[in-house]
């Protein structure tokens, strides 16, 4: 397929990589410019762009994941409104993947309550914490999200600044929930039982 030959050159002469990805459908151009953020090409990214391709969300979320920030520049000085350098939604991306810098530098502005959603979900202690000192809420989900995953100290966290505003019910639902997976459960038991509205409950199943 011409589309996994154009990458195959990564390392060859530009004209050659030139030549593959303008002989691409449109379509696949759109394809071509997400595989080149994938495979961290920015030479084969600005060939794709030079080309017609979109720069899309798509585009951005993969530049995140992979944390080059050579590539999350270039799409952000060619930036357009399908990009979403001012999606909240892309805070939350970075925050499960653990990329900090992203969020200091592109969306401080803008995390929100899927920020740390998203960052306790992923385990990402930083990203939670950096999160909520720009102002994003730690709630209940946050709090499930820590505990269904095994997260300790992303839950230890969730309780340590957001403790007061869980309620029993929260606490509960969130103790069932790990108690049903069976996976660390008195651990994270024991951590839920440091919240201030912590209430024992026979069913629960502690070993």
């Amino acid at each position: 397929m011409d589309l996994l030959r154009a990458f195959a050159l990564k390392n060859g002469v530009d004209r050659d990589l030139q030549y593959v990805i303008r002989a691409l459908k449109a379509e696949e151009r759109d394809e071509a410019a997400v595989l080149a953020v994938e495979m961290r090409n920015l030479r084969a990214l600005s060939i794709c762009h030079e080309e017609g391709a979109s720069l899309s969300s798509d585009c951005l979320r993969a530049a995140i994941r992979v944390d080059d920030y050579g590539i999350l520049m270039f799409l952000w000085q060619n930036k357009s409104p399908d990009v979403g350098f001012g999606e909240p939604s892309m805070a939350a991306v970075a925050a499960f993947t653990g990329n900090a810098r992203f969020i200091t530098d592109f969306m401080k502005d803008l995390v929100d309550e899927r920020t740390t959603n998203a960052a306790a979900a992923g385990g990402q202690l930083g990203c939670l914490r950096l999160a909520h000192s720009y102002g994003a809420p730690i709630k209940a989900s946050a709090m499930l999200n820590a505990a269904e995953r095994g997260h300790i100290n992303c839950l230890r966290f969730c309780i340590a600044v957001s403790g007061e505003d869980f309620t029993a019910a929260d606490i509960e639902r969130c103790a069932n929930a790990v108690a049903a997976q069976g996976d660390n459960f008195v651990q994270i038991f024991q951590v839920l039982q440091s919240a201030p509205a912590f209430r024992w409950n026979p069913n629960y199943l502690v070993v």
